[in-house]
């Protein structure tokens, strides 16, 4: 057609004359003619150009220069363009993030892992997660790692390496309306707690810790009865309960009433250190519970350890152990520790420690 066409316009230009004729799926160009000859030929009757069926009655052969109008139809195939389009699935390579994690053991990884979270939309992608964590960030020189998503316990026990040991610090599973000592956990809280334990069911028995509020015993027996641990080792430790961070309870209890509430005031000295005259010590305090508890060295500690304690133990303690980089900020977005989430403190035979945010339900905040 693009041939046809040239031809024509050019003929018109030149005052070349020219015989053109066609039929059905053929076009004939015949040998230029002379002037006379011309003179008695002057119009065309039809005229195809190409497969596409094109008939134009009677035209005039200077009309023929319309035909070069008629290739401008080829400007619609630009819209071929329109795949372009696809270009933008580079943004896939924003998946390279992840490489970034394999690099090397350096604290810059913090920030990268914290882009990460981008990525953790899918749920699925939570074990390939842990994975990446475990072969990598191992912590030294109390430096912690900055992992700010929780991972299911179930996810942090299949990825266990076999030189690995672990303790699960977590809040309770979800208590009744008595928030007293003698306070335990509702239906709900025990179906929890049970539900939790059949996902543990097969690995080696679990050494538990807890305060001595009842709703965090009940939280281990449950656990260990889903789970069908006939023996149930376990031992209260008097540090697990709300007050361990609280310094000076009046200052504490003044600040809960003119700031919003304990929930709010925790988290603010947890996250910014505000409210500091009313708290210990955040890193001495969390240290402590850590070296004489959780997590003294590899050789003291069991396979497997869950502490179960309560929300403002920790909420410090999972904000001092990942860095800060997991949101529990509940006087900004409140967001707060949700039952049966905390940390995992995972050693290995070299006293390497790392530290992931663990959940035993759907979601770790509320």
């Amino acid at each position: 057609m693009k041939f046809f066409s040239f031809i024509a316009f050019f003929a018109s230009l030149m005052s070349i004359p020219l015989l053109m004729t066609a039929c059905l799926d053929t076009i004939e160009v015949v040998e230029t003619v002379d002037q006379e000859t011309l003179d008695g030929l002057s119009k065309v009757d039809t005229l195809y150009i190409k497969d596409t069926l094109v008939l134009v009655e009677r035209m005039s052969v200077y009309d023929t220069s319309f035909i070069y109008d008629t290739v401008k139809t080829i400007d619609t195939l630009v819209q071929i363009d329109s795949l372009w389009i696809k270009d933008t699935l580079v943004q896939i390579d924003s998946l390279w993030i992840k490489d970034t994690l394999i690099i090397n053991d350096q604290s810059v990884v913090y920030d990268t892992s914290f882009v990460y979270d981008s990525v953790f939309v899918y749920d699925t992608l939570t074990r390939i997660d842990t994975l990446v964590i475990k072969d990598t960030l191992f912590i030294k020189n109390e430096v912690h790692n900055a992992v700010s998503y929780f991972v299911s316990i179930e996810d942090i026990i299949k990825n266990l390496k076999a030189t690995e040991k672990v303790t699960f610090v977590i809040r309770h599973a979800e208590r009744g309306d008595d928030t007293s000592i003698s306070g335990g956990l509702n239906e709900n809280g025990i179906t929890q707690s049970k539900e939790l334990g059949q996902k543990l069911a097969g690995i080696d028995d679990i050494y538990f810790m807890h305060s001595n509020f009842k709703r965090a015993v009940e939280t281990c027996q449950y656990i260990a009865e889903g789970k069908g641990q006939t023996v149930f080792e376990h031992d209260t430790i008097m540090a697990l309960v709300d007050s361990w961070y609280v310094f000076d309870k009046t200052k504490f209890e003044d600040y809960k009433n003119s700031n919003g509430g304990g929930w709010s005031v925790i988290s603010r000295w947890a996250y910014t250190s505000k409210f500091s005259d009313a708290f210990y010590d955040l890193d001495e305090h969390s240290l402590f519970l850590e070296e004489n508890y959780f997590a003294p060295s590899y050789a003291e500690m069991s396979r497997y350890s869950m502490a179960v304690s309560h929300d403002q133990v920790l909420v410090p303690f999972v904000a001092w152990a990942t860095n800060r980089q997991v949101d529990l900020r509940q006087y900004e977005t409140s967001k707060w520790l949700n039952y049966l989430a905390g940390v995992a403190i995972i050693v290995n035979e070299n006293n390497e420690y790392r530290y992931i945010p663990v959940k035993g339900l759907s979601s770790g905040t509320m």
